[in-house]
């Protein structure tokens, strides 16, 4: 297939790009020019800009598929009112755009997966999550919400629309597991010390997914016509923090001696704490209902195959 992928410089997107090369998939990528380096990408990838949009126009009437990917890092600052605005137009604007350029497009797309996330459910406790489920109150759920409109907007033009509602993404070299092991970007591994802890509680639920399920379902959702609308995007095992704390510490054979406190949360990190205090215990099962294999159901077996000290 010919694929259009934009975020392809991201965690997740240096990951899929080279899956999708290596199951002989066509990839472009689709940026900005002043934002990335055609030398990051693999030779194979050919580069498409935003800033030209009459041959972008031209290669999305060639694709068979388009990825998007796009949206500034949840984690990635204090969530200021300038920076919640990043993160909500940086994906809905993208995601509206896209959607414009499969409507001019001479040959429309037969398949959009756009990235969302299980941020779409908000604090929801003990409840089990499955993708009927309706959204939550908060930011996260709002900005989710809108990222998904903008994308199922693509159906009017006969495009078969993915919402790919992802958990707690873990794997080498970025994502959330390297700001658990390195907060505030730290230049040590803090759990090696023994100086990790639970969140919080510990009590809230942890939706997470190994980074190679992630790519995994990516690539089902490219042939399985089946795959339509929201897909959670985690793992069959969700676990408590404090379940994840002890994993983690005993992949480092050291203790977890310093919980962080809600309140020392909420006043370190304002409004971004409370996505990682709340309680997220979503399932994936239509997933599991059309027979993706995954490959890490277990939290440790995952930890071990990611952190080979």
């Amino acid at each position: 297939m010919n694929i259009l992928l934009s975020g392809s410089s991201g965690f997740l997107g240096r990951s899929l790009t080279a899956a999708l090369l290596r199951s002989s998939h066509k990839v472009s990528a689709l940026s900005h020019k002043s934002s990335t380096s055609p030398s990051s990408l693999p030779d194979e990838v050919r580069m498409h800009y935003w800033d030209d949009p009459v041959p972008l126009r031209e290669a999305v009437s060639k694709t068979d598929a388009i990825i998007n990917l796009s949206g500034a890092s949840v984690g990635g600052k204090r969530w200021t009112p300038e920076y919640k605005e990043q993160i909500y137009s940086s994906r809905i604007l993208t995601t509206r755009r896209i959607v414009e350029l499969i409507q001019t497009a001479k040959s429309a797309p037969k398949l959009l997966i756009n990235a969302s996330a299980v941020g779409y459910y908000g604090d929801c406790g003990e409840e089990l999550l499955a993708e009927t489920h309706p959204p939550g109150n908060d930011f996260l759920s709002h900005v989710c919400v809108d990222w998904e409109k903008e994308a199922m907007k693509a159906e009017d033009y006969g495009v078969r629309v993915c919402l790919m509602r992802t958990g707690i993404v873990l794997g080498r070299g970025g994502g959330a597991l390297s700001k658990i092991l390195c907060p505030a970007s730290l230049p040590i591994n803090i759990w090696k010390l023994g100086l990790g802890g639970r969140l919080g509680s510990g009590n809230q639920w942890m939706p997470w997914i190994h980074l190679s399920d992630v790519v995994g379902l990516y690539i089902m959702a490219l042939s399985e016509s089946r795959f339509r609308g929201a897909i959670n995007l985690t793992s069959p095992a969700p676990v408590r923090n404090s379940e994840f704390t002890q994993a983690l510490a005993a992949i480092h054979h050291r203790p977890a001696l310093l919980p962080a406190p809600s309140l020392l949360l909420r006043l370190l990190l304002g409004e971004f704490s409370t996505s990682i205090l709340g309680s997220q215990n979503a399932h994936p099962q239509i997933a599991l209902r059309l027979g993706y294999p995954f490959n890490f159901s277990d939290l440790h077996y995952a930890l071990r195959d990611i952190l080979s000290y």
